[in-house]
């Protein structure tokens, strides 16, 4: 990726949510932030646009749901390069694990709390992204954050 270019970043959430891009917003990157509120919205723009650095997807959508939408992006190699990471409320193991299996490379549990999204976003943008597309472990799948007292 060229530092002088901005991270594209895709959000598939069907609850506009605003603390997302407040949240990019803190952060000391570039970005474009291009907001989805249908999988399906997403999956035209890929496939039309094919511009994407790394996908938030939500897992609980109307019609297209986050886990049919992962299955479509991962069925085209020509995303495979492209980190997508889980972007949810829930926190079923179920949803856990099917989404590992199905070829997310990180899940995230919706925080509650403002700086707790502005820290997993600069944990995120402070690294290779490709690490999320290379690293296949259970146990880094899962995102955690820090114990705060």
């Amino acid at each position: 990726m060229n530092p002088n270019q901005p991270f594209h970043v895709l959000l598939a959430d069907d609850d506009h949510d605003k603390f997302f891009a407040d949240a990019l917003e803190k952060l000391n990157v570039l970005y474009k932030l291009s907001d989805f509120p249908a999988c399906e919205e997403l999956l035209n723009h890929i496939n039309k646009e094919n511009t994407a650095d790394i996908i938030f997807l939500d897992l609980n959508m109307p019609y297209l749901n986050g886990h049919q939408c992962l299955r479509e992006i991962r069925k085209n190699k020509k995303f495979d390069a492209i980190p997508v990471i889980i972007y949810t409320t829930s926190s079923n193991r179920k949803d856990i694990e099917s989404t590992f299996e199905e070829g997310a490379n990180m899940y995230i549990i919706k925080p509650n709390r403002f700086d707790e999204i502005v820290y997993l976003l600069q944990d995120i943008f402070s690294t290779d992204l490709k690490r999320y597309v290379y690293t296949k472990s259970m146990e880094k799948f899962l995102f955690k954050l820090p114990k705060v007292a």
